[in-house]
């Protein structure tokens, strides 16, 4: 979790912060629209499904974005500092926070579920009881919604110890994604190697990453962006738009259509908002489904027909996401002081930043 802006060259890259901030708005988009906004009583019009394909169709950029930036700024602590400089802030710390939010997660919704009349119907997680063998296996396995947290030590403690074998190593990471689905039927297990290879690429592909896209490129926007819609157009008539090579494609074409976009809009707009909300992407990973969950169960009893209903049910996702991003970032505020500062740092480390990026 950075707190500074990201450079290279003594440049700062300005497409680094608001990919960020993008990509945390896009994970708290997804989880509202498929817990809250599902229960909202749309009459006849299929609004939920409406945003949940929409959605969908995003899923090759979310995380494959959000790691790549991971594996980038994780560059040089890979591959040019020791073990003795980095494990700190890049492995204790990244998993004490990856434990304790695991807990806080796991208490906070076995408790919704246990204890609210009717809400174990509504709150999905049957994995969350109050079991410290339940737990534990969570905790290895990443069945948790903290599980980048892991992974990002996971990816870090890999890409370091094989770090002078890079191309074998990402050859590896893309066979593991490819083949993901016959390894493991534990859906967050499987995230983690999907994931492994975008974050090696960033690691690795850093300094070409920076110098392609050190400017727009009008040319390359128009080719990946036209070929990415081809793309996707050609795998969902032929059947392999879910299969994970096809999603491994098309999150290169994604991931490159939108840098070049984010770099493209820069130029005109500066997007303060969301880059402020990229620099702060931890405590908003952390807390959101903490958020989400009540609301999801008062979202039961909301009824939204006739035409001014519709016309607020159709924005309602990007709303009730901008509130649970703002109530996110106002927890962490009230939090931030005294021990509550342990909460987003390791206890010995409170008054160092934490380098790795979430």
């Amino acid at each position: 979790m950075t707190t500074t802006s990201p450079v290279h060259g003594g440049q700062r890259i300005a497409w680094i912060d608001a990919a960020k901030g993008a990509c945390i708005f896009m994970v708290v988009l997804w989880h509202t629209t498929i817990f809250s906004y599902a229960q909202i009583d749309f009459g006849s019009l299929p609004l939920d499904s409406w945003w949940t394909g929409a959605l969908t169709a995003f899923k090759p950029l979310r995380m494959p974005l959000f790691f790549l930036i991971s594996g980038f700024l994780a560059h040089s602590a890979i591959t040019r500092k020791s073990w003795q400089e980095t494990f700190k802030s890049r492995v204790a710390t990244l998993f004490w926070l990856y434990l304790l939010w695991m807990a806080i997660n796991w208490i906070a919704i076995s408790l919704m579920r246990t204890q609210i009349p009717g809400a174990a119907e509504i709150i999905p997680g049957e994995a969350y009881t109050l079991n410290i063998i339940e737990f534990v296996r969570g905790v290895f396995l990443a069945d948790s919604g903290i599980w980048y947290l892991y992974a990002l030590v996971l990816y870090f403690v890999v890409c370091k110890t094989f770090n002078r074998v890079a191309i074998p190593l990402l050859i590896v990471l893309a066979l593991l994604q490819i083949f993901s689905e016959y390894i493991t039927d534990v859906w967050n297990f499987k995230k983690l190697l999907d994931y492994g290879i975008f974050y090696a690429m960033g690691c690795f592909g850093r300094d070409r990453i920076a110098h392609v896209y050190a400017e727009f490129s009008a040319k390359r926007w128009v080719l990946v962006g036209a070929g990415l819609l081809a793309s996707m157009a050609v795998a969902r008539q032929l059947g392999i738009f879910y299969l994970p090579a096809t999603q491994l494609f098309l999150s290169c074409l994604m991931v490159s259509f939108a840098i070049d976009t984010l770099s493209l809009i820069l130029r005109f707009w500066q997007m303060r908002t969301l880059q402020a909300l990229g620099k702060r992407t931890l405590p908003v990973y952390v807390i959101h489904m903490l958020l989400v969950h009540p609301l999801t169960l008062v979202m039961v009893d909301v009824e939204l027909s006739g035409s001014l209903g519709q016309a607020i049910a159709v924005a309602l996702p990007i709303i009730i996401a901008t509130v649970v991003c703002a109530g996110c970032l106002l927890v962490r505020y009230l939090l931030d002081h005294g021990p509550g500062r342990a909460l987003f740092d390791f206890p010995a480390l409170r008054n160092r930043p934490v380098t790795q990026n979430a």
